[in-house]
């Protein structure tokens, strides 16, 4: 039993609340003052700068308080930080890349998005005060189950989604050497959705079989496959996807591993884990465009990077230039749809109530659609949805997301299931600075309900309870 309150906090937490409430506004402040100064693109060079600034000390502050230099939380702010700020920073030191998601419009727009965007992340690092009062899920009843039963139940499933998975990535493989990302997106709008739900529940399954698994070379092969996967994905169009892949892959081998140990060598290899595959991914588009490899080199890894994943500012730019002076702030209603559309599947769903729910939960989408012509997506974004709703009170909506994320990303280091859990949603997180609040209700439906369903079903409860996981 558990003798500490999450509602109490410690002093050191205090401290760390008080530090990281001052940085942000004395940061939030700095770039309004600067903003005013200047509405031309070098201003914009100078508050990026000036922001990268101030949540490099924020996440300084955050890894002491938390005592880790990487934690499941912190990598969440950083991949945050990378969608939102990243082509922001590569414009700012002078890289060669296509600003036409920056240069689209007036630059006093552009001002406001960086600060909003600040804003927002230092209300993620006030989260991070909870980070030692958040405890893990405990899944009681997952405790007492065999564990090599769920361990032969979680391969089962593995060779059955990754079967239709790797059918899949082939195919899509084929649709791009036709018609490139164009012909994958139509080959995904005809896959039936049966198809594509069998094919996501492949990296849930290969991770719980992974974190279970006692053989080595059941263990390599799991990477193998999903390395192989990763890449594919990435080659075909989904780079995000496929950096996430190889990342949590990488993570979850160093961390929750019999054999691995925490070290800082473990996280220099995540590190050059993740920068080879960020080449690799670069050389494979390069090829595939051009077919010249010449004038690939790690600025331009970096760049393409950067830039490829950075640009998801430009939903919360397009909002504010519409909302509230042409749509009226949401006030919520958008949240409330994430959370009745997020536990029901649209495909299950004959009378279209869901649809009609998850349309609501994305309305500003629609915004963009009427009143702006583009004929390609713009995507979403948390500090989009955040703005749409609540305007500058949207802060609020950070702040409580990054704790419920907080929540679904914490750990239990006795507890098999709950490594799982923490590894498969730091997966599916990985893209939610880019996404909206739904996804956070709709991923641990399917990654830890679903799942667990299919456990329950198939495999027995350990005869040896002494044995068995316990985090009571």
């Amino acid at each position: 039993m558990r003798d500490q309150s999450p509602f109490v906090v410690t002093v050191q937490g205090i401290v760390y609340f008080i530090y990281s409430a001052f940085l942000t506004m004395i940061g939030y402040f700095v770039l309004d003052a600067l903003s005013k100064r200047g509405d031309n693109y070098s201003t914009v060079a100078i508050c990026t700068l000036v922001a990268v600034g101030f949540m490099a000390f924020l996440y300084i502050g955050y890894a002491r308080f938390s005592g880790k230099l990487l934690t499941n939380f912190g990598i969440f702010i950083l991949a945050f930080i990378v969608f939102h700020f990243g082509l922001f920073l590569v414009f700012s030191l002078g890289g060669e890349y296509n600003y036409f998601y920056l240069k689209q419009y007036e630059v006093s727009t552009i001002l406001k998005t960086i600060q909003y965007e600040f804003g927002c992340v230092g209300m993620l690092f006030l989260s991070g005060a909870w980070i030692h009062r958040i405890y893990p899920f405990r899944f009681r009843r997952m405790n007492k189950l065999d564990r090599y039963g769920v361990y032969r139940t979680a391969k089962m499933m593995m060779y059955v989604t990754g079967m239709v998975a790797f059918i899949l990535l082939l195919l899509k493989a084929v649709a791009f050497t036709v018609g490139y990302y164009q012909g994958v997106r139509q080959f995904d709008a005809r896959v039936p959705s049966i198809l594509g739900l069998i094919e996501y529940f492949f990296i849930p399954f290969a991770l719980l079989t992974l974190i279970y698994s006692d053989n080595l070379h059941m263990d390599r092969f799991i990477k193998l496959a999903v390395i192989i996967w990763s890449v594919v994905t990435a080659m075909c169009g989904d780079r995000t996807s496929g950096i996430a892949g190889i990342m949590i892959l990488m993570l979850t081998s160093v961390r929750y591993k019999k054999e691995s140990k925490k070290s800082f060598k473990s996280y220099i290899y995540i590190l050059v884990t993740m920068i080879v595959a960020s080449f690799l991914i670069v050389f494979i588009k390069q090829f595939r465009e051009t077919g010249n490899l010449s004038d690939i080199n790690m600025g331009s890894v970096f760049t393409d990077v950067l830039g490829e994943l950075g640009s998801s500012f430009f939903p919360l730019t397009l909002i504010m230039r519409v909302c509230p002076s042409r749509h009226p702030f949401l006030h919520g209603s958008s949240y409330l749809y994430s959370i009745l559309g997020g536990f029901i599947p649209e495909s299950l769903d004959i009378t279209g109530t869901v649809s009609r729910w998850n349309a609501r939960a994305i309305e500003p989408l629609s915004w963009i659609t009427s009143d702006y012509d583009y004929t390609f997506g713009t995507g979403y974004s948390l500090c989009a949805e955040a703005y749409a709703n609540f305007s500058y009170f949207g802060f609020i909506a950070i702040f409580f997301i990054g704790i419920i994320v907080l929540k679904f990303l914490s750990s239990d280091s006795d507890n098999e299931f709950s490594k799982y859990t923490a590894s498969v949603l730091m997966f599916e997180f990985f893209t939610l600075p880019r996404r909206n609040f739904y996804y956070i209700i709709n991923h641990p439906f399917y990654c830890i309900v679903l799942v667990s369903v299919v456990l329950l079903i198939f495999t027995k409860k350990s005869v040896n309870l002494e044995n068995s996981f316990n985090t009571n």
